[in-house]
């Protein structure tokens, strides 16, 4: 633990654990991550674009800009990492996905893993911070990712994003968003938390932060390489050392 000097009062300290800088992972299989990308649908190289005027600005040379305004209707060339990380999930089945997580925590053993992924359109135009949605681009995203015992889906977890409220209202939903938990056996259970603030995806955000940051000391605590939740305990807000009531 690391305590920098001029730490504002109640501010947390740093965690660190100088074990873990000697750590290393196998480099990415570079001819097969661009073989799968070049096999989706829609997939072409985006350009290098010249920008004279930043190169004189920065007093360079010449400054090129990679142009990914029309990668697969999202501009935006996130969908490539998310993509290939889907594929390795799904074709590693020691990869520790959510679904293998679940799976391994209830002592199910999963014959195989496969995804439903679905997309939905713009209804319209319309404008968000990052820019202008045009009608007919890609604005919501729903993938299903399931474990499957005698070709059976026993384990599912789904994930549904829209960024316009008129965008496959025919999807599932919590208003204003939210995550719904579904166990279906004697008993079953059905549990659903909804986020209670303005902006939904801001408090989902904070939430996904929070989770992280409280990871903190025990991932640091933990000996060097990839674990997950499983080899995690609990996770909680609670400081180190705190005291529970008793």
């Amino acid at each position: 633990m690391i305590i920098p000097p001029g730490l504002p009062p109640g501010c947390p300290p740093w965690f660190v654990r100088p074990a873990a800088r000697a750590w290393t992972c196998a480099p990415a299989p570079t001819a097969e991550v661009r073989a799968f990308h070049a096999s989706l649908p829609g997939y072409t190289p985006t350009p290098l674009t010249e920008v004279p005027a930043a190169a004189a600005e920065l007093g360079v040379g010449r400054v090129f800009v990679k142009d990914e305004s029309a990668r697969m209707g999202l501009a935006a060339f996130k969908v490539l990492g998310a993509s290939w990380a889907v594929h390795r999930v799904l074709s590693r089945r020691d990869a520790a996905g959510p679904v293998t997580l679940l799976a391994d925590a209830l002592s199910i053993t999963l014959d195989d893993v496969t995804a439903r992924v679905e997309l939905a359109e713009a209804p319209e135009s319309f404008e968000l911070p990052m820019g202008l949605i045009p009608e007919g681009t890609l604005a919501g995203y729903r993938f299903e990712v399931l474990g499957l015992v005698k070709g059976e889906p026993v384990v599912a977890v789904e994930h549904i994003t829209r960024i316009h409220d008129r965008a496959a209202p025919h999807w599932p939903s919590l208003d204003p968003g939210g995550f719904r938990v579904l166990i279906e056996g004697t008993p079953s259970y059905k549990v659903e938390v909804v986020i209670d603030e303005p902006d939904a995806n801001v408090g989902a955000c904070t939430g996904t932060a929070a989770r992280a940051v409280n990871a903190i000391p025990v991932v640091c605590a933990a000996p060097p390489g990839v674990c997950s939740f499983l080899d995690l305990p609990l996770i909680s807000a609670a400081r180190p050392g705190a005291q529970t009531p008793s």
